[in-house]
């Protein structure tokens, strides 16, 4: 039996195709235009925002069109309740969004989806989602741990600060004060009362009012002094008034404060501060003009300082002349100042000055132990220091002699070094030849004569001498060439004294071979050696190449060894 089709279109609010709805007939998913059996059957369409649609029909043959479904919105109920009333409640969703003020909540009919609640407290704030479904209600309860904070204080008037646990400013004002919707936690509160503060840490518990009570505990001092009319200071410099006067909001303690009084001498007090009580300390102040210079000079005594400790005795001796305690210390420091000065010169080994400057402290200083002994030791001393400096002299001159001679070893076993380097440096192609080393005992004047007997003298093969020269002092260079039917090698030998009895000889022997254009000619006439190419830049085959520098190198080497040996030395 021949199936039947099924057609249909969905959409919403009777415009929006619904791509996203899902057909189903008799529980299984279907398409618009599919093959569906002869019968009766039900079919469903759902989508996730709207009202399902299902109906049941019997297809027979032929089209069965169910024409344009238009599938209702899903509803669903947003219940939002807020405890305490929230500032502001912010619903935002796709298709609705809502902003209510001071509010407890809503309970409010919004289309199926996904909403954003945020509710702003007066300290905190509650932000979720929550998925809103056909025909049900979402309940959505904003109740954070709230707290309230009660603070006092003893005394007023008093300003208080709140800070959470990170330091954040949350409230501030007068006390007393009791600040609401504070959230559970850890804070600070610190109090301020004229210059005094106090701080402590406290825990918020919700749905509580925290007591914080403050207690500032002050009592008072009265200062006196003869003459009147100081100044009282505290240790760290705070001006508390002129005596006489009464200082009230001391914290309880014991504590030393100072008078002052121009002219005179400072005192410092010892006062026991208790609680709501006014206890009372005075002093005597001592005329400065004396007492002030003979106390520096003193304290300059015990410190060593004599130049200060003598002016300041001059300075008690001109408001109270011929004082026999200013005379006194005035002699001392003089005959101390002396000591220093001799064993500043001692220490800079001139004893002669030295005896010299005890001699006249022991004028001032009689019979001084001290100066007695620093007189004798300087003595003793400054002979010691006069062959002492005959002994560096010596020893300064024998070593610069060495760094001299040193500097010279080194400049001779670097000599025939640079010099071959720069030799090479300016030698075209000599990059492409290998570099011989040699160190052998003997004489550099000597093997120089040998090798370029060794060189120009042979029974074969005799090298031309192109240059033989001294080029620096202990040191030689030859420059040799042994010509030969298809081109030419030139070595390049360079030796110095690099120690006494030793040599050092660098060589390298270039090859160079005539082009292929001039090889025949060269039978008849040599060509210039300007003509000639290195042999690594030649036709020739490896091996030819290699067989001929090889060969060169033998055979210079030889000859200098050969030289070597004619001179005596290994």
């Amino acid at each position: 039996m021949e199936r039947t089709r099924l057609y249909c279109s969905v959409t919403m609010y009777e415009t929006n195709v619904l791509y996203d709805a899902v057909g189903t007939l008799d529980g299984h998913q279907i398409s618009s235009g599919d093959k569906i059996s002869l019968g009766s059957h039900q079919f469903t369409i759902t989508e996730p925002k709207a009202e399902s649609f299902s109906t049941n029909f019997f297809a027979w043959y032929g089209r069965h069109d169910f024409g344009k479904i238009n599938l209702k919105r899903g509803m669903g109920t947003l219940n939002v309740t807020a405890e305490p009333a929230a500032r502001v409640i912010a619903i935002t969703g796709p298709e609705f969004a809502m902003t209510l003020q001071n509010s407890t909540g809503t309970n409010v009919l919004v289309p199926t989806d996904t909403y954003r609640v945020n509710a702003r407290f007066a300290r905190c704030s509650v932000d979720r989602d929550y998925q809103v479904t056909t025909g049900n209600t979402t309940p959505f309860i904003l109740a954070p741990q709230l707290g309230a904070v009660r603070v006092t204080c003893n005394e007023l008037p008093t300003t208080f600060e709140l800070e959470d646990a990170n330091g954040n400013p949350v409230e501030s004002g007068d006390m007393p004060a009791v600040v609401t919707q504070v959230p559970a936690g850890k804070y600070f509160i610190a109090v301020a009362y004229h210059n005094h503060a106090l701080k402590q840490e406290i825990a918020v518990s919700a749905k509580e009012t925290n007591d914080v009570p403050f207690h500032f505990a002050f009592g008072a001092a009265r200062f006196e002094s003869t003459p009147p009319g100081a100044q009282v200071y505290t240790t760290n410099g705070t001006f508390l008034g002129i005596t006489p006067v009464v200082v009230t909001e001391l914290p309880p303690s014991t504590a030393d404060y100072r008078l002052q009084l121009n002219g005179y001498d400072g005192a410092t007090v010892s006062v026991t501060v208790a609680e709501d009580q006014t206890n009372a300390a005075s002093a005597t102040l001592v005329s400065l003009s004396y007492l002030g210079s003979m106390r520096t000079a003193k304290e300059d005594m015990a410190a060593g300082h004599y130049r200060n400790a003598l002016n300041s005795a001059e300075q008690a001796l001109v408001a109270k002349p011929g004082d026999a305690d200013a005379l006194n210390l005035q002699a001392t420091a003089k005959g101390r100042e002396m000591v220093e000065e001799a064993k500043a010169l001692a220490g800079r080994s001139d004893y002669g000055a030295a005896g010299k400057k005890l001699e006249a402290a022991l004028e001032i200083l009689p019979n001084d132990a001290e100066v007695t002994n620093l007189q004798a030791g300087y003595k003793v001393r400054e002979a010691e220091q006069q062959k002492l400096d005959a002994d560096r002299q010596k020893a300064e001159l024998d070593r610069q002699r060495a760094d001299a001679e040193a500097k010279e070893r080194v400049e001779r076993t670097k000599r025939p070094h640079d010099y071959f380097v720069k030799l090479m440096a300016d030698t075209p192609n000599s990059s492409d030849f290998v570099e011989q080393e040699l160190k052998v005992n003997g004489d550099a004047g000597d093997l120089r004569a040998k090798i370029a007997d060794a060189l120009s003298k042979g029974v074969l093969l005799k090298f031309t001498i192109e240059q033989n020269e001294e080029t620096f002092p202990g040191g030689f260079f030859i420059l040799a060439k042994l010509s030969e039917m298809d081109g030419f090698r030139r070595c390049y030998i360079v030796g110095g004294q690099t120690a006494d009895g030793e040599v050092t000889i660098r060589f390298k022997v270039l090859e160079y071979t005539w082009p292929p254009d001039l090889a025949l000619s060269a039978l008849l006439k040599k060509p210039g050696d300007d003509q000639a190419i290195p042999i690594g830049h030649s036709n020739l085959s490896p091996s030819i190449k290699e067989s001929r520098q090889a060969l060169g190198m033998r055979m210079v080497r030889e000859r200098i060894e050969h030289a070597i040996m004619e001179n005596g030395a290994h």
